[in-house]
């Protein structure tokens, strides 16, 4: 007997479709977005300037040809923030990537991003543990802050916080 949902994910793909193998999903699109420029100066942590520091948050800046980064103590739920680099429109999809690592003796390794503007904040989805992350979300009106937060027992290094706008 043969499965059918194997062969219509399997038809989907090949149509160029969204289909789903294995729990992971795929997405193809006709036309290819382009990013906007980078919103997070200095998103590599390369010198704290420009950051504020939540409780619990600190960065290590880096000398060539080593990078910076930033951390969280367990200890404080707080975010590390800063203004965007440049005008985001209300609603404009941004693109947001960032990676945390060093989380596996946390006992409780949450983290999320949000962005705050005039009508409220958004947030990515509560991940937990280590790993590159990658999220699409609206941006709320006005936005004025962009932060990377870690839950209260959270230890963890943060680098390569990104944010740009998404244009289909």
């Amino acid at each position: 007997m043969t499965n059918t949902a194997t062969k219509r994910t399997a038809r989907s793909l090949t149509a160029g479709m969204l289909g789903f193998i294995f729990g992971a999903s795929l997405a193809y699109s006709a036309n290819a977005a382009t990013l906007g420029p980078e919103l997070v100066g200095n998103g590599g942590f390369d010198t704290d300037a420009g950051w504020t520091l939540g409780y619990g948050w600190g960065i290590s800046p880096g000398e060539a040809p080593a990078q910076g980064l930033a951390f969280h103590n367990e200890g404080g739920s707080s975010g590390l923030g800063r203004a965007p680099a440049h005008h985001i429109p209300a609603g404009a999809t941004l693109r947001i990537v960032y990676t945390i690592s060093g989380s596996a003796g946390s006992s409780d390794p949450r983290h999320t991003v949000r962005i705050r503007g005039a009508s409220g904040a958004v947030f990515t989805p509560i991940m937990t543990g280590d790993g590159t992350y990658t999220f699409d979300i609206a941006a709320p009106a006005e936005t004025w802050r962009i932060e990377l937060v870690a839950f209260y027992d959270c230890a963890c290094v943060a680098d390569n916080l990104s944010v740009r706008v998404l244009t289909p």
